[in-house]
Parts: structure tokens; sequence; C-alpha cells
């Protein structure tokens, strides 16, 4: 008779919340293990935001096979701030089948930014301008956020598209012209209240008549 000794103990993996940052709660979490296990209940996880305990009471723990997901954060994890969910090994009492004990825990670390940056145009055209062709640099803040990530640009409504300082509109008629300018941070936030310029642009030589007497 054949017998398979295994003294290898299984391997936890808390898979890492996406996006991150992020500008909205996350729903649930998936918790993987190399092998099914036994003893692996909600008592062995923690989550804190920045540093402090959150706790899990509302949240459930499912699972197939090896592949396990908590639900029911949304509530929990809301709020703006550095998030950190935590799988102890010690004492948790996990182990596979063959009696192996967890030795090794696992984390995964997130952040929740809804605060959204601010934008200023820095460089514009004058205004009336005699050039088809006109440029705005601009920059962004976003205080302790997760940082400025980009920018978008509009000119005269028609759609924010990503844009660059120093953005450059060429062949533009004559008559007035709006460009709106968002920062938007690495959690995807974009500044509700666009910074905007409007001028005018005239190209049209004024008309000259000699009069005589």
């Amino acid at each position: 008779q054949n017998y398979t000794i295994d003294r290898t103990p299984p391997i936890v993996d808390i898979v890492d919340v996406s996006p991150d940052p992020r500008n909205t709660a996350v729903d649930s979490i998936a918790i993987t293990f190399d092998a099914n296990v036994d003893g692996f209940n909600k008592a062995d996880l923690s989550l804190t935001r920045n540093g402090t305990n959150v706790g899990l009471g509302p949240a459930t723990l499912d699972h197939t096979g090896p592949n396990y997901t908590l639900s029911g954060l949304t509530t929990l994890t809301s709020l703006p701030g550095t998030y950190m969910l935590t799988l102890t090994a010690a004492g948790s009492g996990i182990t596979d089948q063959a009696g192996n004990a967890l030795v090794t825990g696992a984390s995964d670390t997130w952040i929740v930014d809804t605060t959204a940056p601010d934008t200023a145009i820095t460089a514009t055209p004058p205004n009336p301008s005699n050039s088809g062709t006109a440029t705005f640099s601009f920059t962004g803040d976003d205080g302790g956020g997760t940082g400025v990530a980009g920018f978008e640009c509009q000119i005269d409504g028609g759609g924010f598209v990503a844009c660059t300082s120093a953005q450059t509109y060429n062949s533009l008629a004559d008559g007035s012209h709006t460009v709106d300018v968002r920062a938007v941070d690495a959690a995807s936030n974009a500044d509700p209240t666009p910074a905007s310029y409007t001028w005018v642009v005239d190209t049209t030589p004024p008309g000259t008549t000699i009069i005589s007497n």
C-alpha cells in the first residue's frame, strides 16, 4: 500500500484590491489558498482604517473549495483613508487536509480617496487675440490626497479629453472661445469646478478709407 506524505504548509493570498487608489468603497475581497483548508473563519481576519480597527460584524465569508470571498464590506470601507485587511496565521487553527498548519499570513492595503483636486490655469492667450493659435499652461493641487495624475481639457463645450500643459489649439475661428481644464487625481477624482478662460479671436484687419477734400 502506498502513502503520500505531505508536510508542506498551505499558502494564502489576499487578492489585491483594484483599482487602488480608488474613490469608492470595496464590496468584496477574494482570499485564496493553494489547497483546501479547515478552520478558516471571519475571526481570523482584521480590517483597519488609518491604523484603527474596523469591525467585520456585517461582513460574510463564503467559499468554494480553497477560494474564499469576504463580502458585505461597502459600509465598512466607504470613508476615505488607508485600509488594510490582514489574515493572521498564528493561533488561527487553519490547516490543510493533511493537518499542516498555516505558517504565513497575508495582507492587502488600499486607499480610498474621495477628495477632488483643484485646477489653476497659469498661462493664456491675450484677450482679445489676433492669432488663431492659443496655448494654455495649467497646474493642479490635490492637497493631502493621492496626487494629481493628469488633466482633461475641453474647448467650447466639445467634451473633456486628456491633455497636458502646455495645451495648444490651432486654426481657431474668429469669435469667442472658452477653454476648461480639470485636474484628475490618482483615485480618478476630477475637479468638479474646472478652471476656465474665455477670450476673443480677431484676425480680421481693420478697413482703411482715404478721404480727400
